[in-house]
């Protein structure tokens, strides 16, 4: 029997609170488009069974990701077939499920930033992991506040997300940076990524979420 996307899920509360307060929670990995090695498939199984995904569904996934192809809860341009939504302690928790059975987990989070000059930011990231990788999604606003702030203000909003300094989740401060400027300038937003799970945080461009 599958379970509940609440109890399923209860597990993204504990993702959040690894990106916020110390990495991007180690999420399975998965090769570039040849497929995925037996030891990352090993990973991916064991995430789908926490998740509480049927046999039958996890082998067809599997099927896929050796085939080099992506989930759907991997691609914007996929809507998924139903979704739940419960308040938890750790924010608004969305548990989505899509045509091939895959599911996406979304957390809205809000981090207040103090920095140096005693200046106050508060931050709403979106966090989504998807059984292949967690993306901390920063807002449209927060994107435009990133682009047009300063290094040390980035640094601070950055360190925010991955423990006491940067270089906690291994990411450049400045590719950061150059990343929120091409995601601002093209209407999108920017976000941190973690796929392998021995692998570094990277800036990526999405679609806004808020």
């Amino acid at each position: 029997m599958r379970r509940s996307p609440v109890h399923v899920w209860g597990g993204a509360l504990a993702i959040a609170t690894a990106v916020l307060t110390a990495s991007f929670f180690p999420t399975p990995a998965r090769a570039a488009q040849s497929g995925i090695t037996l030891s990352e498939e090993r990973s991916v199984r064991a995430t789908m069974h926490a998740a509480g995904l049927s046999s039958a569904v996890i082998e067809r996934l599997i099927a896929k990701l050796r085939a080099g192809e992506q989930l759907d809860s991997e691609l914007e341009t996929v809507a998924p077939e139903s979704s739940v939504t419960t308040l938890q302690d750790a924010g608004v928790v969305t548990t989505a499920t899509y045509p091939d059975g895959s599911i996406r987990t979304t957390v809205e989070l809000e981090r207040t930033l103090t920095g140096a000059s005693a200046r106050i930011y508060v931050a709403h990231p979106t966090l989504e992991c998807n059984l292949i990788h967690c993306t901390l999604i920063y807002s449209r606003a927060d994107t435009k506040y990133m682009a047009t702030a300063s290094f040390s203000t980035v640094s601070a909003i950055v360190a925010a997300a991955c423990g006491p300094a940067a270089r906690a989740c291994g990411i450049a401060v400045g590719v950061v940076i150059d990343t929120t400027h091409n995601a601002y300038s093209s209407g999108r937003c920017v976000g941190l990524r973690k796929v392998l799970a021995t692998g570094p945080v990277y800036p990526v461009i999405v679609s806004c979420r808020k």
